[in-house]
């Protein structure tokens, strides 16, 4: 090896935290450090807990495997220059080549484990989600349901229907009429809630943006009730209800310019 080359995470030599450029090998692993370049023919490791990387020699029955050569990004690193210590020199940094990335080794039986029992937690809440997409829905379309039984179907809703499938399942179980009607309903947080359900469920969701649109006739709806907003966090769940409703959707889009521009023709008047 070239012992001019160093690495350093100082501007002054320290043999405590100067390193070679060029990672020397041995039969035990040992942690790449950042910025070394590694030889060709190398065994690799990551630590997916710390994000370390190690490597050693080649083991004999290993030897038939493709290996790589990898360079360690070295942005903070520090390179000694010669005036701070007389026998090195400045190390320029080679470009790293496209590589392939490397094979994650196999997981242990305490990791797996560990990611089925998180999995079970996901899955649990996963088949929940469909009893209270339908619970919710219940409470907005039964007339008796109070402020409060409402405020709290809205919040148990919004998170739901942001998931294309669950949203597309709103729509079917009749959730988007009772939503609209409640855009004129006078307690504001009511309206707010309302709004930003709406809004939740028409991203980037075209079943529901055209339901809403050519069946509920949401387009002019919306637009009117933003008119006559006078709550000022309402006015913006309703404004982005309807940033929802046209982004991608052209129908509503030309729709909302000539009520735009009506508007205009009216205020100017």
């Amino acid at each position: 090896m070239n012992n001019l080359d160093y690495f350093c995470l100082t501007p002054v030599f320290d043999e405590a935290t100067c390193y070679p450029k060029v990672f020397e090998p041995t039969s035990e692993f040992q942690e790449i450090r950042q910025g070394q370049v590694l030889p060709r023919g190398l065994h690799i490791r990551m630590d997916f807990e710390t994000g370390k990387k190690e490597a050693k020699l080649m083991d004999v029955e290993d030897t038939g495997k493709e290996v790589k050569q990898i360079e360690v990004s070295a942005a903070t690193a520090v390179v000694v220059k010669p005036e701070q210590r007389g026998d090195l020199v400045l190390v320029e940094k080679d470009e790293p080549d496209d590589e392939e990335p490397e094979k994650l080794e196999q997981l242990t039986p305490e990791r797996l484990a560990e990611l089925k029992e998180i999995w079970d937690v996901v899955m649990k809440a996963a088949d929940a989600e469909p009893s209270s997409l339908r619970g919710s829905v219940k409470v907005l379309l039964d007339t008796s349901s109070t402020v409060e039984q409402i405020a709290a179907a809205l919040d148990d809703l919004e998170p739901i229907v942001r998931m294309y499938e669950l949203g597309n399942d709103f729509v079917v179980l009749g959730g988007m009429d009772p939503l609209v009607l409640l855009l004129s309903h006078p307690v504001p947080e009511l309206r707010m809630k309302a709004a930003t359900v709406l809004g939740a469920s028409l991203q980037s969701n075209i079943k529901a943006q055209s339901y809403c649109h050519e069946k509920l006739g949401l387009t002019p709806t919306l637009f009117e009730a933003l008119e006559k907003e006078t709550d000022s966090l309402a006015k913006k769940r309703m404004l982005f209800a309807f940033s929802c409703l046209t982004r991608g959707y052209p129908e509503a889009t030309k729709v909302s310019f000539v009520l735009f521009f009506s508007f205009l023709s009216h205020a100017a008047e």
